[in-house]
């Protein structure tokens, strides 16, 4: 994992596993996921996104959006999920720091059931989830380790859990954006003022390598981020033209990790 120092509750996470290991379980066993490090990378993981677990099912990883390097401290950075085979609508913040997203797990009992998130936005479908995993055979022995869990690490219950994910999150997120970008996250205000003009990216688009390089050169650094974020949710960052383009910006806005990610990918 490319972290100097894990955030306190993920080492605390990270230190409950191996106590369940060395009584012969894991987290794996009690609510589906591992923790993991850049590994788990997928091509479109946000450049921005640090993996800390992964379901170990089609891909499914979450991790923790440090906006380009502003969040300070990964304690309290957002935790997103990234569901590689629901490609366009495959990125989604599903809690505004571990501790939130922990309680989200004590809630829904599944962290694979949380990956199912992004395929959703109706209030029904949430329901029907949490109905059928209140209704497998499974849910009473799920619901008595992570009584476990919430003793350790002082979880509560989210009341309402499509509420939390699809209002509450989404209108927190959408105070911090100055610009929206195609995954959803948007970009956050860095030290830019006046107006904030977007590129428009889609994946079909013709590429003029000459009109990207001279937007670039005169954007203000969120206008570049949203195009960064927008180039590679579309996959046209397989252009070798803009893959180079974009590895140059990033060097000149001094982002050595998400440099080196998207310098791994593709």
């Amino acid at each position: 994992m490319k972290m100097d120092r894990l955030p306190p509750t993920l080492q605390k996470l990270k230190d409950f596993d191996k106590e369940l290991e060395r009584q012969g379980s894991s987290l794996d066993e009690w609510i589906g996921f591992s923790i993991v490090g850049d590994e788990s990378r997928y091509d479109l993981t946000p450049l921005d996104v640090i993996p800390f677990a992964s379901t170990w099912m089609d891909g499914n990883h979450f991790g923790l959006l440090t906006d380009f390097g502003t969040v300070s401290d990964l304690e309290e950075a957002p935790v997103v999920c990234v569901t590689p085979m629901n490609f366009g609508e495959h990125i989604k913040i599903v809690a505004r720091n571990l501790k939130e997203f922990l309680d989200l797990i004590y809630t829904v009992t599944d962290s694979i059931a949380i990956a199912n998130f992004t395929y959703f936005q109706d209030e029904q479908d949430y329901r029907k989830l949490l109905n059928n995993l209140g209704n497998d055979e499974t849910y009473e022995e799920r619901v008595e380790k992570l009584e476990r869990m919430k003793a350790e690490f002082g979880l509560h219950a989210i009341e309402d859990v499509y509420r939390f994910v699809e209002v509450e999150i989404k209108e927190t997120r959408q105070r911090q954006i100055v610009l929206p970008t195609l995954d959803g996250l948007g970009v956050v205000a860095q030290n830019s003022k006046g107006d904030l003009p977007l590129y428009p990216v889609h994946e079909d688009m013709k590429i003029d390598i000459g009109d990207m390089r001279k937007f670039l050169e005169a954007a203000p650094m969120e206008s570049r981020l949203a195009f960064i974020r927008d180039a590679q949710f579309t996959n046209i960052l397989e252009e070798p033209e803009i893959k180079k383009l974009v590895l140059a910006e990033l060097k000149h806005m001094n982002m050595p990790d998400e440099r080196k990610r998207l310098n791994d990918s593709y």
